[in-house]
């Protein structure tokens, strides 16, 4: 057939059509693990997304889990972009990755900061995948799978963006387990001037908008865990030893301004990270509404609309237990492993449902048994399948070993009564 020209446009009769046609508020860009989503098509509407796909592909970085957020006109949470190309060794794929654009610290993601397989914060040869999306009248949500970007370090790596509240709050959400403590720094990256409450637990972002107003955008932590806080770091010192600084770059070219931006940093040293940051527009510092979310496994979500009705956990004013919860069963947490869907749990099902009646505590795990449950775990995928039998029923004779085994791969870190 014949191609459409610019006469098409030019002569196309408009008098026929009614309206616009009405554009979709969220996209799922499945041949990137992409996902998209905004709250109108207004000037000003909120416009947020994630990004998984490999960390190795040409000219890539590694940036897995990739969060970007905009609201009133302005970039809150930003990407850095490219980098310079013509930067000595930028096209050597093993080194480009020591420059900070390249690197996972100069991306809004959560980076491994003492692991010698990880020496730019994910494992390069790999990527995260999304594995859910879904959306309502009030909002929308992708969830992306990044456990291969942190290798054998995580029993399961999840990280999830929702918009909620009639499309007015969005959530990034992260639940990671690890098979063992592990120092991490959750990184974000912003050029709005950033004020953090005492507690660490609430940032305030400040910006002037096109008409020269000052705006606010406030981001929470909700986790029940009160040591993860915020920081704010200099995007000049690098937090991985193996990222250049300017100085020590050789050659005419150097790299990409990073002037006036800074990050904003969680770090932790823990063996799970269920964090959700909540980012919402507010009218007065001072006088603060509620933070629109209380903690919800990414399992469980559902955008919804604000309620003057529902009772709000997470406030401004107490953001998470002083005293966080010290019991947790067995059964709850291997129930939210099989809900999760990792590999793991999909083959081992009726093995967890085996355990989910053990209580534990950390003094209960064997630490000589640690190499033990690596090798079961986390050595080749088919070998585990085929010693499934006779592994399970090692299991169920040696009770010391099942229960570490479910303490490692639930993530939980705290004792039963």
């Amino acid at each position: 057939g014949k191609l459409p020209t610019v006469y098409d446009l030019l002569f196309y009769p408009f008098d026929g059509i009614e309206k616009a046609p009405e554009l979709e508020l969220d996209y799922h860009l499945e041949a990137i693990d992409g996902f998209v989503t905004r709250s109108g098509w207004e000037n000003g509407s909120i416009y947020a997304g994630i990004m998984g796909g490999m960390n190795n592909v040409n000219h890539g970085q590694i940036d897995s889990g990739n969060f970007i957020y905009r609201n009133g006109g302005i970039n809150w949470v930003v990407d850095l972009g490219t980098e310079n190309p013509y930067i000595n060794e930028y096209d050597v794929a093993g080194t480009r990755y020591k420059y900070y654009r390249v690197s996972g610290e100069g991306q809004n993601v959560i980076i491994m900061t003492e692991n010698s397989n990880m020496n730019y914060g994910q494992y390069s040869a790999a990527g995260g995948f999304i594995t859910a999306t879904a959306e309502n009248e009030y909002g929308a949500y992708a969830i992306l799978d990044n456990s291969s970007v942190y290798l054998s370090t995580v029993s399961y790596a999840k990280r999830g963006v929702l918009i909620t509240n009639d499309r007015t709050t969005v959530v990034l959400q992260d639940e990671l387990s690890f098979v063992k403590v592990e120092t991490l720094a959750w990184v974000l990256h912003t050029g709005a001037n950033v004020d953090i409450e005492d507690d660490g637990r609430v940032a305030y972002f400040t910006q002037r908008n096109e008409e020269g107003k000052m705006v606010t955008v406030r981001a929470a932590i909700v986790s029940q865990r009160p040591d993860f806080v915020f920081t704010t770091q200099s995007v000049d010192k690098p937090i991985l030893s193996n990222t250049l600084t300017a100085n020590k770059i050789s050659g005419a070219e150097q790299e990409t301004s990073r002037n006036g931006i800074q990050r904003l940093v969680i770090t932790a040293k823990t063996i799970s990270f269920d964090v959700a940051v909540v980012f919402e527009m507010i009218d007065d510092i001072n006088n603060p509404s509620a933070v629109g979310y209380k903690w919800t496994p990414m399992v469980n979500w559902e955008p919804s609309s604000p309620s003057e009705d529902e009772e709000v956990v997470e406030t401004v004013a107490k953001r998470g237990d002083t005293n966080p919860v010290s019991i947790k069963t067995e059964t709850t947490s291997a129930e939210n492993m099989i809900k999760r869907g990792t590999a793991f749990v999909d083959r081992f099902e009726e093995f967890y449902k085996a355990l989910a009646t053990v209580e534990y505590t950390l003094k209960d795990y064997p630490p000589e048994k640690l190499d033990y449950v690596n090798a079961g775990f986390y050595a080749d995928y088919l070998d585990c399948l085929d010693e499934y039998e006779e592994f399970y029923d090692y299991l169920v004779e040696n009770i010391n070993i099942a229960t570490g085994i479910s303490r490692t791969l639930c993530g939980i870190e705290t004792e039963i009564d």
